[in-house]
C-alpha cells in the first residue's frame, strides 16, 4: 500500500506509513501501472499534505525531474519551500535555471539548490 491506495481509500494513511531505519516515516509510491496524471493535484492530495504538516514536524516530497514530468509541476506551489537537486557538470546551467523561473513563475519559494556528484 502507498500514496495512490491512500488517495483513493484503498487504505489508510496510518496503514501505507512504514518507517525506515533511521525512524522517519515514509509513504511511498508503490509500483502501479496506472499513474493518473492528475493525482497530485487532487483535493485528495491537498487533504493528504493537509494531514501531513498536522502529524509531523517536516515533510519531505521527493518527486520525479521538474522540467520532465509534470506531477512535480503540479506538486511544487502545495509545498513550502521547494529545494532543487542537480548533477554536478552534468545538468546544464539552462535547465536549471529554466526550471527555477519555472519555479517562481508559479509563485513556488525556491529555498536552495544543492548539488550531487552521482
Amino acid at each position: 500500500m502507498g500514496l495512490l491506495e491512500v488517495l483513493n481509500g484503498v487504505c489508510s494513511l496510518d496503514q501505507a506509513l512504514i518507517t525506515d531505519q533511521s525512524g522517519a516515516k515514509v509513504l511511498a509510491l508503490t509500483k502501479s501501472a496506472y499513474t493518473p496524471r492528475d493525482v497530485l493535484g487532487s483535493p485528495a492530495m491537498l487533504k493528504l499534505l493537509a494531514e501531513l504538516r498536522n502529524r509531523f514536524d517536516v515533510v519531505l516530497l521527493d518527486t520525479a525531474p521538474l522540467l520532465a514530468i509534470a506531477d512535480t509541476r503540479i506538486l511544487a506551489p502545495h509545498a513550502d519551500a521547494v529545494v532543487m537537486l542537480a548533477r554536478w557538470k552534468k545538468t546544464p546551467v539552462k535547465a536549471i535555471t529554466a526550471a527555477i523561473s519555472l519555479l517562481q513563475g508559479r509563485g513556488v519559494f525556491v529555498a536552495g539548490l544543492a548539488l550531487d556528484r552521482s
